[in-house]
């Protein structure tokens, strides 16, 4: 190549660096601009990282396409050559034929050398540089708009005397994880009309979370969400009513001191008499309401299978003592005013129809026969109950977990908390309990003045209270035990716990509950 061209490409290839180094340091400017400006006209902060990448990748990015943008290849400058100083395409065809050998393409490369050795290079155009100073000039007074300009200040209600300086606003890491909540409880094991009142109560709340101005708004608010879908899932469950209208004879379920008269008696009676037990005092009606406020429907359809049984047996004597049972749920049952559609109520009916069948269709059967009958007609009900029963404990269950959550998600004060969870069932929270009983091997299995096995000090999730270990079993708020048999029923239900693997799992949890029988129903006899 000739050495006249090559004087030009240089001059162009310096050009080209210098645009393109303008480009990178106004586009470098320009970012660092704007993320000041950013940062000062919002009262959000920026990370100083993207201080440093932004401006660094816009750098090279504009550096990179300036380059591409102004560079040009032998051919597009040898015309540029040519237009600029009239050169009759001597440039483009030296260029051309660059590799030709013969005497005029020879001759004609030499004539365009020349030409272009007269030629001055501070006479070829400059081009992009007044656009290249351009940006540069508007990318610099961006940059120095960014750094005089004062930072925003955000306006807001005077804290209280004594109080935080903070503005008062919801995170979005909370609005996230309310999200996280609704999705969740629409997804939940909960009754649809449960979870249709939990989520319309999340849902206006997260409508309305950007309105509250002070945190005592936000905690009214949620205070009324808790206490609102606290009384739904209450009033929505039904066992709890249906279990005190079974429980007891009147329509009057006794209070708490006429409750505590009733333990402390019966508890005289017991330590008068090593033989008595206040358990086996209950009518088999008694023993099945119990059955359904504990949970534990497979040891009461075992303790009244027992309870029919006659160690004579005489038909007439278990035909009497189911006909007595039937006839008492019977006019128990008459006084529940629950919804006719309701699956408890409808699983407690179909058990009144089908022991009562048993009844009427025995005259001409055996004891054996009789026996066997109602052991069907009370295994089959097992299921319906059960099923009934858990659908509705999954339903405090979705609750509770709701309700801790938006205590957590919004830290919502221990004080501000009201009470929740339901009121515990009344005459069951000493049910089966005895200060005095021993492990049945005649080994001291509580230390001497407990009922429990250890009486060590330990944190209840639910109380949110240090407490003795078996209390956390007694479940003023949370029955744990009631709980656990729930689980251990429904795996029963389904198939997924064997008998063998039930009984094991009611034994141990009985240790651990620290009762040397079944506390959530009368023990079974084998």
């Amino acid at each position: 190549m000739q050495s006249g061209f090559i004087r030009f490409k240089k001059r162009q290839t310096r050009i080209t660096l210098i645009n393109s180094l303008i480009w990178g340091l106004a586009a470098g400017l320009l970012a660092v601009g704007a993320l000041l400006l950013i940062s000062k006209l919002s009262k959000n902060s920026l990370h100083v990282i993207f201080y440093v990448l932004v401006p660094v990748v816009a750098f090279v990015a504009a550096m990179a396409i300036a380059y591409l943008f102004f560079h040009q290849k032998d051919k597009k400058l040898a015309k540029r050559i040519d237009e600029e100083f009239a050169l009759n395409d001597r440039v483009q065809t030296m260029i051309e034929f660059q590799n030709e050998q013969t005497d005029m393409i020879r001759l004609q490369r030499e004539d365009a050398e020349a030409r272009l050795n007269g030629l001055t290079l501070s006479k070829f155009k400059w081009k992009g540089l007044w656009v290249c100073l351009a940006s540069l000039v508007c990318a610099i007074a961006v940059f120095v708009s960014g750094l005089v300009l004062p930072q925003h200040e955000v306006k807001g209600n005077n804290p209280p005397p004594g109080g935080s300086e903070t503005v008062f606003e919801i995170t979005n890491d909370q609005k996230t994880k309310l999200a996280t909540l609704i999705k969740n409880v629409k997804s939940s094991s909960a009754e649809d009309a449960v979870k249709t009142a939990i989520v319309t109560e999340l849902e206006a709340l997260q409508v309305q979370l950007d309105e509250f101005e002070t945190p005592e708004e936000l905690y009214a608010e949620l205070v009324n969400i808790i206490v609102v879908i606290d009384e739904f899932v209450e009033n929505h469950n039904t066992y709890k009513r249906i279990y005190g209208h079974l429980r007891w004879e009147s329509e009057v379920v006794p209070d708490a001191e006429q409750l505590s008269d009733e333990e402390s008696n019966s508890s005289d009676e017991s330590n008068s008499d090593d033989e008595s037990n206040s358990d086996e005092e209950l009518k088999a009606v008694e023993m099945f309401a119990i059955g359904i406020g504990l949970n534990d429907l497979n040891g009461t359809v075992d303790a009244l299978k027992v309870a029919f049984q006659n160690e004579e047996n005489d038909k007439n004597l278990i035909l009497s003592a189911i006909g007595e049972f039937v006839s008492d749920l019977k006019t128990r049952f008459a006084k529940v005013q629950e919804s006719a559609e309701d699956p408890l109520v409808i699983a407690i009916a179909k058990l009144i129809e089908d022991v009562e069948q048993v009844t009427l269709s025995s005259d001409s059967s055996k004891y054996s026969q009789v026996f066997s009958s109602i052991e069907i007609a009370l295994t089959d009900s097992v299921k319906p109950l059960t099923t009934a029963l858990v659908q509705q404990a999954d339903n405090r269950t979705v609750t509770d977990n709701t309700i801790e959550e938006l205590i957590y998600i919004f830290q919502l004060p221990a004080q501000q908390i009201p009470k929740w969870g339901g009121e515990s069932l009344e005459g069951l929270d000493n049910f089966g309990s005895n200060e005095e009983n021993t492990d049945e091997s005649g080994d001291d299995f509580f230390e001497e003045g407990t009922k429990y096995p250890s009486n060590e000090q330990v944190y209840d999730y639910y109380t949110k209270v240090i407490c003795e270990y078996g209390k956390v079993f007694e479940g003023d708020v949370y029955n744990y035990k009631a709980a656990i048999n729930a689980l251990i029923a429904e795996g029963v239900a389904n198939g997924t716990i064997s008998p063998e693997m039930e009984k094991m799992l009611r034994s141990y949890l009985d240790a651990l509950s620290g009762s040397g029988s079944n506390i959530d129903g009368p023990e079974t006899k084998e």
